[in-house]
This record gives structure tokens, C-alpha cells and sequence, in this order.
């Protein structure tokens, strides 16, 4: 980024015929909360848990996708990345051993068009990286998992690791320094609008509890 702030939110989507943790409580596509005025560095400390992939298994892909939030239009498409799921999970289903990637790096790009498709045609194109995402991974069998339940986000039950909620980009002022009003340039009006909407406020109020 360049310095400027930006409301930033990640999705993650699992895509995989097999996966049964639906009915659990756990969707395919799984979005991060809001960290908000980001200049560079977005945090989230948020848990994507996909329980209950039944082996063996055709395909097994996340699409992690950054986007820039907006709370009024839709979300901004930034750029993605996808991860290959398969062989870790049937390598724990063979061996039945827990598998734990350490704080690995992805990088996400955006295609030529810069859209979710990756450019005009959706046949990519030149890639550009424009954001990284460091992440830890656990993988489990099921009884394994059942014995470290976890939920959503930084949903109870939060264990395995812990996560608290960061204080970056998560105060008032925060979500609040997204909004700017500014009036055009009306002279006498500007100083007059304000008094008009406090008046109306308090016609409104005054009707509201009954004396108008």
C-alpha cells in the first residue's frame, strides 16, 4: 500500500465435493472481520475451521481473496491466492499424524483486468502481487479434532492456540475515520445547514414523545 488507509477484510472458500462440516456449523466460505484504516499492515487473529472432509477426496482447494470493505457499496476486490488442501489431507489420513504448518507466507495477486475473474476473458494475464498473508495451518484427523474444538473467528470455544481480538483498526475511531462528510461550498448556507438538521431533529423528537 501507499500509505493511505484502507478498511481490509480477507475471505477464505473451500472448495471440495467431499467436505461435510456444512451441517456443523462450519460454510465453505468463511470471511475475516473488518480491520479498519490500514495503512499497510492489516491483523486479524481469526480461526477458519474446516471439520468432517470425508477421504478420499478428488479436489481439496482455499481461496483466500483480500478485498477493501465498504460498508455502503460492495466490497473492493484486491487480489487472491489459492492453496492445494489435498496432500496434506491424505497424507494425515494415511499416516494418521497431525500435520502443523508455521507461519507460512502467501502471496496474493491481482490479474491484468484486476477483478475477481483475473482480467478481461477471466484468462488471467499478467499477475501482479499486490498484498502477502501469513497464516499457521493444522491438520488433523477427526477424533483428534473433535478432542480440540474451536469456533469460528475468535467464537467459543477459542483454544488451541487462543485468540484475542487485536487492538488495531478495531476502536470507534477507526471504523468511523472511513466515513467523511464534506458539504460543498455554499457560503452562508454551510453555516445555516447545520442549524436547519438540528432544528429538524428536534421537531422529530418533539413529535415523537407526543407534543406536536
Amino acid at each position: 500500500m501507499d500509505g493511505s488507509k484502507t478498511d481490509v477484510k480477507v475471505t477464505v472458500d473451500l472448495e471440495c465435493k467431499e467436505y461435510e462440516g456444512v451441517t456443523m456449523g462450519f460454510p465453505k466460505l468463511q470471511p475475516t472481520d473488518v480491520h479498519f484504516g490500514s495503512t499497510g499492515n492489516a491483523i486479524f487473529n481469526w480461526r477458519i475451521v474446516y471439520p468432517r472432509i470425508v477421504m478420499p477426496t478428488k479436489s481439496c482447494t482455499m481461496d483466500l481473496k483480500l478485498y477493501q470493505a465498504n460498508s455502503i457499496s460492495a466490497d473492493e476486490f484486491i487480489g487472491a491466492v489459492s492453496v492445494d488442501l489435498r496432500r496434506y489431507v491424505e497424507r494425515v489420513a494415511r499416516d494418521m499424524d497431525m500435520i502443523y504448518i508455521e507461519k507460512a507466507d502467501l502471496q496474493f495477486t491481482a490479474g491484468a483486468g484486476g477483478d475477481e475473474e483475473g482480467g478481461e476473458g477471466g484468462d488471467g494475464g499478467e499477475e501482479e502481487t499486490v498484498g502477502s498473508v501469513q497464516f499457521e495451518m493444522w491438520f488433523m484427523t477427526q477424533s483428534e479434532a473433535n478432542q480440540k474444538r474451536n469456533g469460528k473467528g475468535r467464537e467459543d470455544p477459542n483454544d488451541f492456540p487462543q485468540l484475542v481480538t487485536p487492538a488495531e483498526g478495531r476502536g470507534w475511531g477507526d471504523v468511523l475515520g472511513g466515513f467523511s462528510l464534506s458539504l460543498p461550498d455554499l457560503g452562508l448556507m454551510k453555516k445555516v445547514i447545520p442549524l436547519i438538521l438540528f432544528t429538524l431533529l428536534c421537531l422529530v423528537l418533539l413529535r415523537f414523545i407526543g407534543l406536536l
